[in-house]
Parts: C-alpha cells; structure tokens; sequence
C-alpha cells in the first residue's frame, strides 16, 4: 500500500494496532488499568500462560490486581489452508464424523471454535478489602515444550507432557491423591486423546481411575488462543458450584484411552483441588492447579 498508493493512504495507526499487546492495550484504555500490558502468542497455552505471568506478578511485584485471558476468532480461510494439511482437522479421516468428542472412538481431529475468557487476578487482601467474589486459588503451575511429532508413542512429547503436569503438582506441594478432578486438554485429536489418557495414567497410578475426568472441548471446540483461560473459567466455577462437568458428545469411549474415569453425564461432587491441563497440538504444554479458598 505504501509503495503503490504513497503514505496517505497508511493507516496512522497501522503500528500499534499490529502489535501483540494492541488488544489487551484495548481493555487498559477501557478500563483505566496502569499495570505491565504483555501478550503471549503460544498457540492454545496463549491465555494460560497470560494467567501464570499475572500470578508472578503479583507475587513478585506491588500490584494489587491483574486482568489475565485470551481472545481468539479463528474461522477464516487462511487458518483453515494452514492447518488442514497437517491432518488436525475433524473431517480428514475416513469417518465422516463432523463434531469435536474428545476421548470418543469416533473422534476425527478438532474442530475450531471461537471466544474469549478473562479472569481477575487479585492478592488475597486486596479481594477481601473490596469484598470480591472469591471463586479460587491457584497454588501451582507448570510448563514445558516438545515437538511431538509421532503422539502415540511414549517419546520425547510424552514425558515432557508429564513433566509439566507433575511439575505443576510439586509447585502446589500436592500428591495426586488429593486432586478431586482433571480438566483435561481433550483437543479430540486421535493420536492426541491416546497420548493424554497415557500421561495421565503415569502422573496418577494408583489414583487414575479415581479421578474424574473431562473436557470442555466437546462444547465449544477448540477456541485456540482462549482456550486456556476458558478452561479456567470453568475449573474454577467447579470449585464454587460443586458440579463436574461432562465431555460433551463422549458416547462410546475408546478402549485405547478407557482406563480413565471419563464423566459422560455432569456429576455433582465437591472438588477441593483441580489439575486443568493443556497441551498444545504445537509442542507447548501447561498444567495449572486450582484449590478451593
């Protein structure tokens, strides 16, 4: 545009609205917020990892107060001609079937979804000065990387996915026998399901068929940069409602992935602490742990 139609027809703020943080910059100028305005860009670990940096933040700095999420709006073509011919799209398969059902046998790739999740952030005495709606804590987190390109195999991605979990358990100073429930990544990726049904059984022996498990992804797809913070929406509305939810459109689990305790129905139990994982179809993996206040 510049070469073609001369400087006059540049927006004069190309620059800034091309920046990573123009969005989150967006929300301080709405809301008169003064803090660091950083953004990730991590695939489907983009909003957790906004959320980890707000917990550091408040731990390391005088700050009172972060608004941490991701937005993400990802149904154009060019998304689309970029990533189906990897293979990750529901629909490349010989199934027919069209829907995102995470653990299902039937599942055929994951299917892109649209949204946005915020959360606030707050010292504990800050929330109660204003009399804040405290719906959890979180106590731990971890993160890690791998390019796993063969998922079905125990190889370098499986255990950095485990590492990541149990990594972020040791920095909540939790065992696995105390977690109540796992928000598990569930992208509906066939080789995907196989390797986190494995992880989760190396992080849990003994206790693997005793925690409830499912997925948000079955209801809403895979939202890519929001769907960290959207899981923790909900890991955090279980902590405050005492229901678990379900992995939507899960009707005939794989015997691949069965040695889990798949929710197909939302339960209503009490969970006192929660592992949400996320693991990146891209190689980045965080695992967060929420507790009840």
């Amino acid at each position: 545009m510049l070469y073609a139609d001369g400087p006059r027809k540049v927006h004069p703020l190309l620059m800034q609205n091309s920046l990573t943080n123009a969005p989150s910059g967006e929300v301080a100028i709405e809301f008169g917020l003064k803090g660091p305005n950083l953004a990730f860009s991590c695939g489907t670990c983009s909003s957790e990892y906004s959320i980890i940096q707000a917990f550091n933040v408040l731990q390391q700095q005088n700050i009172d107060a972060m608004v941490a999420g991701g937005a993400e709006a990802p149904l154009l073509s060019g998304v689309f001609k970029e990533l189906k011919p990897i293979g990750m799209f529901d629909g490349n398969g010989d199934s027919g079937n069209s829907t995102s059902c995470p653990f299902d046998r039937e599942r055929n790739g994951f299917v892109l979804g649209e949204g946005v999740g915020m959360v606030v952030l707050e010292t504990l005495s800050s929330a109660e000065k204003r009399g804040a709606n405290i719906y959890g804590e979180i106590v731990g987190f971890g993160t890690s990387c791998s390019r796993n390109v063969n998922a079905n195999q125990k190889n370098s991605g499986f255990y950095s996915k485990v590492s990541c979990a149990k990594q972020a358990l040791e920095h909540a100073s939790i065992g696995p026998s105390k977690v109540d429930y796992i928000n598990a990544s569930g992208i509906s990726g066939i080789k995907e399901g196989l390797e986190e049904s494995e992880v989760i059984k190396s992080v849990f022996g003994k206790d693997t068929r005793r925690v409830p498990v499912s997925s948000t992804k079955g209801s809403f797809g895979l939202s890519l940069g929001a769907s960290g913070a959207i899981d923790a929406i909900f890991s955090l509305l279980c902590l405050t409602k005492n229901v678990l939810p379900q992995t939507n459109k899960l009707e005939n689990v794989d015997p691949a992935c069965n040695s889990l305790f798949h929710l197909k129905e939302p339960e209503g139990k009490s969970a006192n602490v929660i592992l949400s994982n996320n693991f990146d179809y891209e190689g980045n993996n965080v695992s967060l742990v929420y507790k009840r206040m």
